[in-house]
């Protein structure tokens, strides 16, 4: 069984993107990017007959705390919790009231996470315990001392001011910091968080009962997990350069990865931040940033649409794909 989820997705996602990164890369770092611009995908809550009660509730609940999440009318014999896309895999399942409403779209874990990622962490590091503290304690050194290193030789991108694709927007500091956040399995309050930890794909899951890790980026992207053998220093490596190298994909669903259910107000978040937060909060648009051209210094040269260059891209991408898996289904 594999205990990584990033084997060399990240790897071939540079490869077949290569030739569109030359003409498409902006400055702006991968998790920066992220945290900006990728809209976190829906979970689906299916509500059998007997939580219809609850309904206007969680309608209530979901609007006032922005979370990431439909309501499915199917009338399925029990509540579930699915991943976004992925209708036969869920990240819960069980009788839907109150208590178990609560927990399913919040945790103290998952504030913290969001404190963080909205503080400017580059990415955050969740290990999950095995419950075996000389182990878990050994793991998250390693971690943390591989961390540490990544901090001190990784060059973040220097983005263009005179490129208006490379403009950061209102929100922390750009910075390099990665951070772990360790988590308990036998924590109840975090059980869903562990659930969407994992993954949609249960057959890739790692065994029960393994330790295993999740960089956690954006607003709340999980890259993948790494546990057993795979949770090598090659593997942090590969990870830290994806996340820290200029985005040359900017299509979301293009890039590895899944989101989590969190309950946080990104937009207003990083609103907040801008010059004058407390106004762009209430809504008022943020400081439109002015870049004075010297005479002396020649305009950039003239590139093709970004909306075409994209367009060329996804298909060269698709095309390369399909290709690849077609030809690993005839050996």
């Amino acid at each position: 069984m594999k205990n990584s989820r990033f084997p060399s997705l990240v790897a071939r996602l540079g490869v077949l993107m290569g030739f569109a990164g030359t003409v498409l890369a902006c400055n702006v770092p991968v998790f920066r990017y992220a945290l900006e611009r990728w809209h976190a995908d829906d979970y689906v809550l299916e509500m059998p007959d007997t939580a219809r009660a609850l309904a206007a509730k969680i309608e209530a609940l979901r609007d006032d705390r922005a979370l990431n999440f439909e309501i499915s009318g199917r009338g399925a014999a029990s509540a579930r919790l699915l991943f976004p896309f992925e209708e036969s895999s869920a990240a819960w399942t069980g009788e839907l009231n109150d208590e178990s409403l609560g927990a399913l779209v919040d945790s103290p874990v998952r504030r913290d996470l969001a404190r963080r990622l909205l503080a400017g962490d580059t990415a955050v590091w969740v290990l999950v315990e095995s419950g075996r503290k000389g182990e878990d304690d050994a793991l998250a050194a390693r971690l943390e001392t591989r961390l540490r290193h990544l901090e001190s030789v990784t060059k973040l991108p220097v983005p263009d001011p005179n490129d208006p694709d490379d403009r950061i927007g209102p929100g922390p500091p750009l910075m390099l910091k990665f951070s772990v956040l360790r988590v308990r399995r036998d924590d109840a309050a975090e059980a869903v968080l562990v659930a969407m930890l994992r993954g949609p794909w249960s057959q890739r899951h790692p065994p029960a009962g393994q330790a295993f890790v999740a960089p956690v980026f954006g607003r709340g992207r999980v890259l993948g997990t790494l546990a057993g053998d795979h949770l090598t220093n090659e593997k942090l490596d590969e990870a830290c350069q994806f996340l820290t190298g200029a985005c040359s994909c900017e299509v979301k669903s293009l890039n590895p990865g899944w989101d989590l259910l969190m309950g946080v107000d990104w937009e207003r978040e990083l609103r907040s931040q801008a010059p004058g937060g407390s106004a762009a909060a209430a809504g008022t648009a943020p400081a439109v940033e002015t870049v004075t051209f010297q005479p002396s210094v020649a305009p950039p040269p003239a590139r093709p649409p970004r909306s075409l260059i994209l367009s060329v891209a996804a298909m060269l991408f698709a095309g390369a794909a399909w290709f690849m898996w077609s030809r690993r289904i005839r050996r």
